[in-house]
């Protein structure tokens, strides 16, 4: 167990070696401001000792979500400051930052200045999110976020993919299906 006193571990995932963490600048849910910023920790589970740490973008109070892509072995991650960011898990730097057009959700238990925007790897390599308002891909080919179909309610919160191309996200006391459809071309 690794405890910090300055800040909250927002969000985590993992690689087959590392642990990966975005932290919140405040010391522990509900405790008060105790940093500067979020930031973005390396854990090593082998020696117990972080790795690396470091304020990733400047201005973010935190970082809300982490996701390990195992396609092009990457750590995709969002801050409330509306940005999603590609990191490298050996190198320890951050590869390209994307602005995201809208804020996140405001969760009860999270600090209500911060806004969750939810990600998810996809089967296909792409990354998944959600913001308080619109569904979106980064396509990682193109290296571009994309904004998909708009969905019928806002209040966004977690998105998870079922069978490829089937993602499912939470809106306030709903879950909404979104099915990603192939295009089809015919003679």
């Amino acid at each position: 167990m690794f405890r910090d006193l300055k800040r909250s571990v927002q969000t985590v995932t993992a690689d087959d070696r590392y642990i990966f963490a975005g932290t919140n600048m405040r010391g522990g849910r509900g405790s008060g401001d105790r940093a500067d910023a979020g930031t973005l920790f390396v854990f090593d589970p082998q020696t117990g000792r972080r790795v690396f740490e470091e304020v990733v973008v400047p201005g973010a109070k935190s970082i809300v979500s982490i996701r390990y892509n195992k396609h092009g072995k990457r750590v995709y991650a969002t801050t409330d400051n509306q940005k999603l960011l590609a990191f490298d898990p050996r190198k320890f730097q951050v590869l390209e930052t994307w602005d995201i057009r809208s804020a996140g959700t405001a969760l009860v238990g999270v600090p209500e200045d911060v806004g969750m925007i939810h990600i998810t790897a996809a089967h296909n390599g792409d990354v998944y999110g959600v913001t308080h308002r619109d569904l979106f891909r980064l396509n990682r080919k193109q290296g571009q976020i994309e904004y998909l179909e708009t969905p019928p309610m806002p209040g966004l919160y977690q998105i998870v993919e079922g069978q490829p191309g089937v993602f499912y996200m939470g809106a306030g006391t709903h879950m909404l299906k979104y099915v990603v459809e192939t295009p089809t071309f015919n003679r």
